[in-house]
């Protein structure tokens, strides 16, 4: 009977780190797609920004895009630091780090539109 019980334990244990095996795949997987689309949204709308300086001038919410940039490329350089560390410090720095890219995302786009309307849309209203 204790050697049924050790079995039993020891397939407890095997699943457990199959399944924390597989959510470890998946959390890097959303890791993966959330920072691509970060680094693909922050550098397309930090490259319209600089092309924007020059038609309508400086502005001081570009240089919070452009270190806004910063974001996804650090984490995506910190990420491969994190691959020494244990499970749980991964599963908890790759949670912080998929947050933070997404709200990098959301503080982009609203900073686009506020920059567009204020910008842009302020110029086209002075010249009607």
């Amino acid at each position: 009977m204790l050697k049924n019980e050790q079995s039993s334990n020891k397939k407890c244990r095997v699943s457990t780190i199959i399944t924390d095996n597989k959510f470890m795949e998946g959390l890097i997987k959303i890791f993966r797609v959330v920072t691509l689309i970060a680094m693909i949204v922050t550098l397309t709308v930090a490259a319209a920004s600089i092309i924007g300086v020059a038609i309508t001038g400086f502005y001081p919410g570009i240089i919070v895009l452009l270190l806004l940039t910063l974001i996804p490329i650090a984490s995506k350089f910190y990420a491969k630091i994190l691959i020494s560390k244990s499970n749980v410090f991964q599963r908890n720095y790759y949670i912080t780090l998929t947050i933070i890219n997404l709200l990098t995302i959301l503080v982009v786009i609203w900073m686009t539109f506020v920059i567009l309307v204020d910008r842009v849309f302020g110029n086209i209203l002075r010249y009607c």
